[in-house]
């Protein structure tokens, strides 16, 4: 995953972007990155909609080889919306989203991408990119059925989340 600022339009990683930099931008949350600890002023998340999540597995497999990234929206501990950032580019191996692009939303959840190596567990870069865009993270593999997805915590802890019919 990969991070774009419209200052210095070229991608970077994620570990390489100023945490300090970048948090202004989000200020119902913030991390102290000395301690590693992530304090959250929003909702705990008990689940997603069923139809978010078809619909993310349909995005992941139309995008299939290609990586995609989505920010999660919800509404009363339910995560129901997904938003496409404008200037997001994907690839084989990532996808860079423009933080100056991102809506500032005190509903964002979280985010949700796809790993068409089917590998359902945070990479460093994923790592690094939670905690800039909320509290939880759904990372969905391939072949993109039902099962293959799994949430994480912004410090990409496992987290189970409930499929809401």
């Amino acid at each position: 995953m990969h991070v774009v600022s419209r200052e210095d339009p070229h991608p970077v990683s994620a570990d390489e972007v100023d945490p300090d930099r970048v948090n202004h931008f989000f200020p119902i949350r913030r991390r102290d990155y000395h301690l590693g600890e992530y304090i959250d002023q929003g909702m705990k998340c008990r689940g997603i909609r069923r139809e978010l999540l078809d619909l993310l597995l349909a995005i992941a497999a139309s995008n299939d080889p290609n990586e995609f990234v989505a920010l999660l929206r919800e509404e009363n501990g339910v995560i129901e919306e997904c938003d496409l950032v404008p200037g997001t580019v994907t690839n084989e191996d990532s996808a860079s989203v423009l933080l100056d692009m991102m809506p500032l939303d005190p509903r964002r959840a979280g985010s949700a991408h796809s790993h068409p190596n089917g590998v359902l567990e945070p990479s460093d870069a994923d790592l690094s990119f939670f905690p800039r865009t909320g509290r939880y993270h759904l990372i969905i593999g391939w072949p993109y059925e039902e099962g293959d997805w799994a949430c994480f915590t912004a410090d990409g802890g496992p987290y189970d989340l409930e499929v809401i019919e």
